[in-house]
């Protein structure tokens, strides 16, 4: 999931998929957040310049290589606040 505030974005992995991930691979440490913060007179540049990090804060998330996430499924992040926003991350 994604979190948008003034100064970046917070990205956090629901509920079920903690589980399932933890489930999966229970030696993993999964972060509960991950804050991505931007300059604000830049804010219109963020969302180009975040898509290229995406992959690595799914793995600081998860705590488990892009290989390992391709192989459980991949990764797809979703903003509950802006409806119908996905974004596949791996």
């Amino acid at each position: 999931m994604i979190g948008r505030q003034g100064d970046g974005c917070v990205y956090q992995l629901d509920p079920l998929s903690k589980r399932r991930l933890k489930a999966a691979h229970p030696r993993t440490h999964v972060v509960p957040a991950v804050l991505i913060g931007y300059d604000p007179d830049k804010r219109d540049q963020f969302e180009a310049r975040q898509a290229a990090m995406l992959p690595q804060i799914a793995e600081i998330l998860t705590g488990v290589s892009l290989d390992k996430l391709r192989a459980f499924g991949g990764v797809v992040l979703e903003d509950p606040e802006v409806r119908g926003w996905r974004r596949k991350v791996v």
